[in-house]
């Protein structure tokens, strides 16, 4: 199922365009493809347990918890 015709999905792809012209990593926002931006969607979805992860041991102020989340994503 394509994530593409989802509301929110939509939202989230203008505010990421928005931000890499805002950046200079894209300077024609017509020339990039939403099938692009599905691949990134994908990508995230894969990282969010690990995001999860890592806002919890934030929020407990757990600096060895972080550390250990953010190299098993590297």
């Amino acid at each position: 199922m394509s994530d593409i015709g989802n509301p929110i999905y939509g939202t989230w792809r203008d505010a990421v365009k928005n931000q890499m012209l805002a950046r200079g990593y894209l300077t024609d926002l017509n020339h990039f493809s939403d099938v692009e931006f599905q691949q990134i969607v994908t990508g995230v979805g894969r990282l969010r347990p690990a995001c999860d992860e890592l806002a919890n041991a934030s929020a407990a102020n757990d600096i060895p918890r972080m550390q250990e989340v953010d190299e098993a994503v590297i």
